[in-house]
């Protein structure tokens, strides 16, 4: 059975930190990201800034779901893409609950979703009030297949999956 190496956004830290030192770049500075239950964090460099997510699950119907063989892959909503696009983030970086990393430039990942029609309108079931009309909130979403963003810690790819 696989170790289990990140549970929460805590351990998806450490491990981003770890690999930052690896490469001779440590992390400076975190800035707490209060959206999104806590589960991204910015984080700079001397060298970069990167937009860290952590999700306990892949995306595994992202083949399913938009009807190709391209396997698992991650997705992130709009407004969080136009967050990293704006504050000039060089990567983001998803990582999961096994701990491996995955990352891509937040324009590349604008792009190929855009390119390759990989987009969604998700439902969040949540319900908000909006001139006394009760609306049901629907997130824009951008996927795209892991296989297409790098590996950021390598030296686990004979782990996990």
């Amino acid at each position: 059975m696989d170790e289990i190496k990140a549970v929460n956004i805590s351990g998806a830290v450490g491990i981003l930190k770890k690999e930052l030192e690896k490469r001779k770049d440590p992390a400076i500075s975190v800035y707490d990201n209060r959206y999104k239950n806590h589960t991204h964090l910015w984080i700079a460099t001397m060298k970069n800034n990167y937009y860290l997510i952590y999700k306990e699950h892949y995306f595994y119907k992202f083949g399913e779901i938009f009807n190709n063989n391209k396997g698992w892959g991650d997705s992130i909503n709009l407004e969080f893409l136009d967050f990293c696009i704006s504050k000039n983030i060089d990567k983001i970086i998803f990582c999961h609950l096994d701990g491996k990393l995955y990352s891509i430039t937040p324009m590349q990942f604008k792009k190929l979703a855009e390119q390759h029609k990989w987009i969604r309108d998700v439902e969040m079931g949540d319900i908000r009030y909006i001139d006394g009309e009760a609306v049901i909130i629907r997130e824009k979403t951008y996927s795209l297949p892991l296989a297409w963003m790098e590996r950021f810690n390598p030296e686990d790819e004979n782990q996990g999956r």
